[in-house]
């Protein structure tokens, strides 16, 4: 599979490295700042940087930003994410950002799956993300009458690949 993550922080950037140590699937990253997406590449985090148009090609993208920025990133990009594509975020908080971006992405041909890694630490910033950050850790699956059953199981098996 093709995975874009959005915002390399220390989650996109823990997500990507894990990725790219336990799987063999391809990732790309975005990053507002581009110098972090360069870094990212530098160390073997993302095989190539990517954009919002360049969502199109990925089987799943997952957002990594604040719940805020999610939801305007999710709703400003709806026209770039890949038809029968899966987006997902990583936010802690759900019920708000499920109800703004749930019934938009799926009207556009796009399945949303709600997560919530149970991991961190007190840093911030892709200069603390660790491949083994997830190891061990609980990873809980959101759902709601809408969400694709074939979806959260990519997802799910997604998730034990990389250390879950």
């Amino acid at each position: 599979m093709t995975i874009a993550v959005v915002g390399l922080g220390l989650m996109g950037g823990s997500l990507c490295k894990a990725i790219k140590t336990y799987t063999n699937h391809t990732v790309l990253g975005y990053d507002i700042d581009p110098s972090i997406a360069d870094t990212a590449k530098k160390a073997g985090a993302i095989d190539g940087q990517t954009d919002p148009v360049g969502l199109g090609c990925a089987d799943i993208s997952f957002v990594c930003l604040h719940p805020e920025d999610t939801v305007r990133f999710i709703t400003e990009n709806l026209d770039y994410f890949k038809k029968n594509g899966i987006v997902a975020d990583i936010c802690g908080v759900k019920a708000e950002i499920v109800r703004q971006v749930e019934g938009p992405l799926l009207r556009k041909g796009v399945l949303y799956v709600g997560t919530h890694p149970m991991a961190g630490c007190e840093y911030s910033g892709f200069a603390h993300s660790d491949s083994r950050l997830f190891s061990g850790a609980s990873f809980i699956i959101t759902r709601t009458e809408n969400t694709s059953p074939d979806a959260v199981e990519t997802i799910r098996e997604l998730a034990l690949a990389i250390g879950f």
